[in-house]
């Protein structure tokens, strides 16, 4: 019951992030803060929270992550506060398999966008491929893409696989 609770309320959360994120390519640091004090109530008061070192390791490394890739400009620095965030809501022994299907989500997805566009813009990516300009070839690919939607697509899919939802 405590799983199937926490699991649909993340699932509620993340579907108004996404929303957002794919409307507005921008997640408030409201979230974030709406995380944190919610991870302050289920410590309190869920079974399935427990305040010790190991809850931090994922988001401590996924903050971190996320910092190198906001300064690489890959991911947006509201992403990446909120994903690590995210994780402090997500029960300790769903973080690895989590992670996991966060990773191969984001690798499907990102993948599936680079060939649309370089389908899109074929002519222009071999015109900039065979000049080596690196920044010509960049701009076929447009900006970041809203994240918030992918999480949203391995949530689903992490409670498929470990039969939360049938």
């Amino acid at each position: 019951m405590a799983q199937n609770l926490t699991y649909f309320s993340i699932l509620v959360c993340l579907v108004a992030v996404a929303w957002i994120d794919f409307r507005t390519k921008k997640i408030s640091n409201h979230w974030t803060l709406f995380n944190l004090i919610s991870f302050v109530g289920l410590v309190a008061f869920s079974p399935l929270h427990h305040l010790n070192l190991h809850t931090f390791i994922y988001p401590v490394l996924i903050l971190l992550t996320g910092f190198v890739l906001f300064t690489l400009n890959v991911m947006g620095g509201g992403d990446a506060k909120y994903i690590s965030t995210l994780f402090l809501l997500i029960p300790q022994q769903w973080h690895a398999a989590f992670l996991e299907r966060l990773v191969i989500s984001t690798c499907l997805i990102a993948c599936m966008l680079i060939i649309v566009n370089i389908s899109r813009n074929y002519s222009k990516v071999i015109k900039e491929v065979q000049l080596r300009n690196l920044k010509g070839l960049s701009s076929c690919f447009g900006t970041r893409f809203s994240y918030a939607p992918v999480v949203l697509f391995a949530w689903l899919w992490f409670a498929a696989e470990i039969n939360l939802i049938n």
